[in-house]
């Protein structure tokens, strides 16, 4: 299969678009990669790059939560 039909057929047995779906799955239930893509139905390197283009590693979202806060002192 294709990114996009792996896209569609995770919304489609969600009924949420892939944001929210990979938000749930990376950000409130924590889980790892292979956990993520073993509940999505995915290859785990599929579910490796939708988590990096959302930004929702646990690094990522640090560091733009230190970029906001940092834009906030500059004002």
């Amino acid at each position: 299969m294709r990114y996009a039909q792996y896209k569609g057929v995770v919304e489609r047995e969600f009924n949420k678009p892939l944001r929210q779906v990979m938000y749930e799955t990376c950000v409130v239930e924590q889980l790892t990669a292979s956990e993520g893509a073993k509940k999505l139905g995915v290859v785990k390197e599929i579910f490796i790059t939708w988590r990096r283009h959302y930004r929702f590693e646990q690094k990522q979202r640090l560091f733009d939560a230190a970029v906001k806060e940092l834009e906030t002192i500059r004002l």
